[in-house]
């Protein structure tokens, strides 16, 4: 026998209204279990399926419970007692078993209840005891009786009902003939020890010899008379009652007969239409017409047994319906699982890029901010240095303003050199025309003191110093008159010159005005820009932190999404469980033939 093993102490508690039930073929290999089954079993269903049923077997079970319970179902019949069976980690748990024939003989069904504490421990004194003492027998899950009746019936056949019925009326019949005779016997008996009191007395009155005239002879032989004329009414009424007797008898037989026959066929009847009809249920038919009810004890079963049909049919019936809507709810379900598994699943990819991008975006309003701060601080910076080029510019106005005015005096004086440069080339004309004058002189000279000869001879010398330093003042005169006329033309440019730059200046001057007026404006817009650059720096951060809350917010968004994808999952998987189930219940219901 197999040994399951290593074992514990510790017991599973079946729970209440628990029904494990499980399928084998006609060699213990199980095909079908519930999942009470596989709850109470510790075991996998892929574990069980296929495996021998004796995988649950307990050591503390003697090998005499399991042969009779394959004993009993070999032959045909419900096998019902408590189990002790063993869960995968070495527990123990106590059941009520009972094992049935599946209907179609492909194998056998056995449902399991949770069993009562005064069962488990009559079974579990019974099987300590059976453990030591292998002589113990037991028959469907009962102990065996013992002694000799008890041996002869397990070898006598059972009879049906019909040959009990018809042994039992042989019997009685058999008793009334066996009566019947010995009453018959009796009568005779009676009747032959009255004639032989008769005779007896009439040979008795013949041997006393007494006188003819005797009165005792005549009493006596009036009295001898009238007993064998009541030995003729006897033996009359004897004949007469026999015949009555032996009639009544046959009478009786026959009656028996008819009645025991009518009996058996009308017992026959009933009990092969329950027969019929309670196969009929078992094999899953409920469309066998019903037997009409006798007022009797089968009666009452047939009754029994359509109001049973009729539960079953409405059972089945509704089952059917309920599975069909159950496995189309189950495969929407499963279908509905499915694409919130795969939205589930998008969802959370989803969130986590969206989390991912909202990091990015509070890290890129970081850089924002703190670029923005690095704004404020260049906007700050800009506005010290607009206000500081403000006052440059006014500063430089104010020069320029000076420029334009020293400018204005230096043209002034340049007209005025102009003019002097005029004058002067006027006084270079006079004397020009004074060296002229001069030089003609000394040539006059010269040419008087050639005529004096040796008396002029000096003053010709002296005439002739005077023509060269007339010459020379007349190439001076030119060069100045040149210089003069350079002067002047410079003087010209210059004074235009000063006039353009007089000009520029009062341009600068403007410009710079239009500058100061610039940079006003920029200072106040630099104003302007640090206010807005910090509301962006407050806003950037106010941002920042709602992003940072966003992308908590979204991870705890992808985490839900993954929880809901683990649901989803959870849910298919259910799903898958349901239409499974839908499917047992409607292999187990299209079992039952309704339509």
């Amino acid at each position: 026998m197999r040994q399951n093993l290593p074992i514990t102490q510790n017991e599973y508690p079946i729970p209440d209204g628990s029904a494990i039930i499980s399928h084998t073929d006609l060699k213990g290999h199980i095909t079908y279990c519930n999942d009470e089954f596989i709850a109470a079993s510790g075991f996998s269903r892929s574990e069980v399926i296929g495996q021998p049923h004796n995988i649950l077997r307990h050591p503390d079970m003697p090998p005499e419970a399991y042969r009779d319970m394959w004993s009993t179902l070999e032959r045909g019949l419900p096998w019902s007692g408590i189990v002790k069976n063993r869960r995968k980690n070495g527990d123990f748990y106590w059941v009520k078993a009972t094992a049935t024939p599946l209907a179609d003989q492909s194998g056998y069904m056995s449902v399991r209840v949770k069993a009562g504490r005064s069962e488990i421990a009559a079974a579990d004194a019974l099987y300590g005891r059976m453990r030591t003492d292998p002589g113990i027998r037991l028959e469907q899950g009962q102990l065996a009786p013992t002694g000799v009746l008890a041996a002869l019936g397990r070898f006598l056949p059972h009879p049906s009902l019909k040959a009990r019925i018809y042994l039992i009326s042989g019997g009685l019949t058999a008793l009334n003939v066996i009566v019947a005779a010995v009453g018959l016997n009796a009568t005779d008996h009676s009747r032959n020890a009255y004639s032989n009191a008769v005779r007896d007395e009439s040979r008795l009155i013949q041997q006393l010899a007494l006188p003819p005239d005797d009165p005792v002879r005549a009493s006596l032989q009036r009295h001898a008379e009238a007993s064998q004329g009541a030995l003729q009414r006897i033996e009359a009424e004897d004949a007469s009652t026999r015949q009555w007797l032996i009639g009544l008898g046959l009478s009786g037989l026959l009656l028996a007969a008819i009645a025991t026959v009518q009996l058996i066929r009308r017992l026959g009847h009933s009990v092969d239409a329950g027969k019929r009809v309670a196969e009929a249920i078992a094999k899953g038919n409920m469309l066998e017409p019903l037997p009409p009810a006798s007022n009797d004890e089968l009666g009452a079963l047939i009754i029994h047994l359509a109001v049973m049909r009729n539960n079953l049919h409405e059972l089945v019936a509704s089952i059917r319906n309920q599975v069909n809507a159950l496995l189309g709810n189950a495969r929407e379900l499963s279908s509905t699982a499915s694409d919130t598994r795969v939205l589930a699943d998008a969802q959370a990819e989803s969130a986590s890029g969206m989390a991912a991008a909202i990091e990015q975006l509070s890290v890129s309003i970081d850089h924002i901010s703190e670029h923005a701060r690095e704004s404020r601080e260049l906007s700050e910076t800009s506005g010290e240095r607009a206000a500081t080029g403000s006052r440059v510019i006014s500063h430089a106005v104010s020069e320029m303003r000076a420029i334009a005015d020293s400018v204005n005096l230096t043209a002034g004086s340049v007209r005025n050199l102009e003019s002097l440069s005029g004058e002067i080339s006027m006084i270079v004309g006079v004397i020009r025309e004074i060296a002229d004058q001069t030089n003609l002189l000394a040539l006059n000279a010269a040419i008087e003191a050639a005529r004096a000869g040796e008396s002029g001879r000096g003053f010709a010398v002296v005439a002739d110093e005077v023509r060269k330093l007339a010459e020379r003042t007349a190439n001076s005169t030119a060069e100045i008159t040149t210089m003069i006329e350079r002067i002047q033309s410079a003087t010209r440019h210059a004074a235009d010159d000063m006039d353009e730059g007089v000009k520029g200046a009062a341009r600068g001057v403007t410009l710079a005005d239009e500058a100061g007026g610039t940079i006003g404006s920029i200072q106040e817009s630099s104003s302007q820009v640090l206010g807005s650059v910090e509301g962006i720096t407050l806003g950037l951060t106010e941002q920042s932190a709602a992003a940072r809350d966003i992308a908590q917010r979204v991870e705890q968004i992808a985490g839900a999404s993954e929880s809901n994808a683990a649901s989803a999952a959870r849910i298919t998987q259910s799903a898958e469980q349901l239409e499974e189930l839908a499917r047992t219940l409607e292999t187990l219901s299209s079992r039952f033939r309704i339509a």
